[in-house]
């Protein structure tokens, strides 16, 4: 779990506090609070699909109010949300979406759309957004598996990545 994440919505609701936005402050801290408790999820490493969209949307909203003009598409079929998924699989995937792919496009807004479907016995989810796209070198490293970790970056897209192949086995993972 990114520390800067906590360090920045504290941060959101101290600016709010000044401007004496109660509504937004209660938002806030409402979001932040079932991010947290969905985050540590009584210990457990599985959690239901249904259970991974609800801790993405709390991060989604408190990013939205955040940063602006953000939009969060869900669809995802309702069979598979109650199918068994890793913690914090997709949320660092929609933080790379918001921080290196919305945000660096000139308007600062965008959207980012989670699909899922039951495909031939296996889920597939996918998370696609608007943003600026990824360097042809880059992708290439990540189509290969060869994500970089230099200077703190590249950790949660690995991280990600290797806990599926733990769990799963090698045939899963993320595909770019």
């Amino acid at each position: 779990i990114n520390p800067h994440f906590l360090y920045n919505t504290l941060d959101m609701i101290n600016w709010y506090a000044w401007n004496n936005s109660g509504r937004e402050i209660i938002s806030i801290v409402e979001h932040l609070a079932k991010f947290y408790k969905l985050s540590l999820s009584s210990g457990k490493d599985i959690i239901t699909i249904g259970e991974e969209l609800e801790h993405v949307l709390c991060y989604f909203e408190i990013q939205k109010m955040r940063f602006g003009n953000l939009i969060l598409h869900i669809n995802v079929e309702e069979i598979i949300k109650k199918y068994n998924i890793l913690k914090t699989t997709l949320q660092p995937i929609v933080e790379n979406a918001i921080l290196h792919g919305i945000l660096y496009k000139e308007s600062k807004s965008g959207s980012v759309t989670i699909s899922g479907a039951l495909l031939n016995g296996v889920i597939e989810l996918t998370v696609s957004d608007d943003g600026i796209g990824i360097p042809e070198e880059k992708l290439a490293l990540l189509q290969k598996n060869k994500v970089s970790t230099k200077g703190n970056r590249g950790y949660g897209i690995k991280n990600v990545k290797d806990r599926i192949q733990l769990h799963y086995g090698n045939e899963y993972g993320l595909i770019f």
